[in-house]
């Protein structure tokens, strides 16, 4: 399901029906794509909730440019961490989650009850910290995150170092990496060339500006 279109935002009390919706024992809807609709951190926080309910059986969600900033997505984290919540696949690019954001979902990865295996966190100013931190949640053994865009948060040298580290780990089972429009400069690209080589790198796509592997 696709909800709106730039001229007609649902907003925040649309993203509240559409969670209530989602929580009914009738609703069948496995696919959200609410783009661009404002729906805010607000917006972000109903639809959490909503992830949370045993009734809900969304298992992707598109919430890419809705300024649901740092609070929308700490609320969508929390909810990857609920036992009741089936989503694998979350684009919120976008958003303007910063550091903060970042942590937060890599906190989720990390957890057993995660589902999560595709994550869409390009353009959000998650700069190197953000970076390690989802670098750290791939080598946990709980994550089963497969897909990962990063790009244009740049992370730079420091955020590409990181990840290439957690490629190289027995527990990451990341097989597709966009990293492009992130500042990486010549140590970052050598670390993600190094890493495709080693044993334990499970990768098949990586993208970069330096190079497009696959």
């Amino acid at each position: 399901m696709w909800v709106g279109d730039a001229g007609n935002r649902v907003g925040d009390a649309g993203a509240e029906a559409l969670a209530a919706a989602l929580r009914d024992a009738n609703c069948k809807l496995h696919t959200l794509n609410i783009a661009g609709n404002a729906v805010g951190a607000a917006g972000a926080e109903s639809l959490a909730a909503a992830l949370r309910d045993a009734n809900c059986k969304l298992h992707t969600l598109g919430i890419v440019v809705n300024r649901v900033g740092a609070a929308g997505a700490e609320a969508l984290a929390a909810a990857l961490r609920d036992a009741n919540c089936k989503l694998h696949t979350l684009d919120i690019g976008g958003n303007s989650i910063s550091v903060a954001g970042a942590e937060a979902l890599a906190a989720a990865l990390r957890d057993a009850n995660c589902k999560l295996h595709t994550l869409d966190v390009r353009d959000n100013a998650v700069g190197a910290a953000g970076a390690e931190a989802l670098a750290a949640a791939l080598r946990d053994a709980n994550c089963k995150l497969h897909t990962l865009d990063i790009s244009w948060n740049d992370v730079g040298d420091a955020g590409a170092v990181a990840l290439a580290a957690a490629l190289q780990d027995a527990n990451c089972n990341l097989h597709t990496l966009d990293i492009r429009r992130n500042d990486v400069g010549a140590a970052g690209a050598e670390a993600l060339e190094a890493a495709r080589r080693d044993a334990n790198c499970k990768l098949r796509t990586l993208q970069c500006d330096r190079r497009v592997y696959g």
